[in-house]
């Protein structure tokens, strides 16, 4: 009976061994593809057997997650949140197993992430699309929390939009953690009008004057 026993515990655990490389296998080949849905599907599916993976696979699982949420930059805001939260999670897994195979690789997309982020808040600001620069700092930052630059960024260009509830909350946040504010002011001449213009930051003034509307 023991033995049965034995076995029958055995052949689970191959079973869900099985079940979690096709589930993980599924999703990194939707990613290739660019296709993020059955990859968020797949990693679903994958989910529900992470109280059986070892650290390997579970870096791995929270490596597809992180990739299928953030969707090439295609994700929606909780998305990119949930995305974000899975590559620190992968972090933690490798930093305790002492096994580094996929962090320095969340280390390049991050860097990717929060490049495109402020590209995007930068072209948003230009066009006085103010909501949409908040939002695209407002990410850069949380991909890059020791930059509390695009914080400020995000509340200051906020406050443009009108949107006072979120230029409060992330000052706020600022000050929690004890942003003292800022004491460069950049500036470039706008070409076509001549006139004297100051940006949020040296990042927005700097991807301006590359983009050729400011020297």
């Amino acid at each position: 009976m023991k033995k049965q026993v034995v076995l029958g515990l055995a052949l689970m655990i191959v079973s869900f061994s099985f079940a979690q490389k096709k589930e993980l296998k599924t999703a990194e080949k939707s990613i290739k593809s660019s296709n993020y849905a059955d990859a968020k599907a797949a990693i679903s599916s994958a989910e529900a057997l992470m109280s059986s993976m070892d650290d390997k696979t579970k870096a791995k699982f929270y490596f597809l997650k992180g990739q299928a949420l953030y969707a090439n930059g295609a994700g929606s805001d909780s998305d990119i949140t949930e995305a974000l939260s899975s590559f620190e999670k992968l972090k933690d897994v490798e930093a305790k197993s002492g096994k580094k195979v996929y962090s320095s690789k969340v280390d390049a997309i991050e860097l990717e992430m929060s490049n495109a982020f402020i590209r995007k808040a930068s072209d948003a600001y230009e066009q006085k699309n103010y909501t949409s620069a908040s939002n695209n700092f407002e990410k850069a930052y949380r991909v890059l929390p020791q930059d509390t630059m695009f914080l400020f960024n995000s509340a200051t260009v906020a406050v443009l939009a009108k949107d006072y509830k979120k230029a409060l909350k992330n000052y706020n946040k600022l000050m929690e953690l004890g942003y003292t504010g800022v004491s460069i002011e950049y500036k470039a001449t706008e070409i076509k009008t001549g006139e004297e213009q100051t940006f949020p930051s040296k990042v927005v003034r700097d991807l301006s004057i590359k983009a050729g509307t400011h020297f």
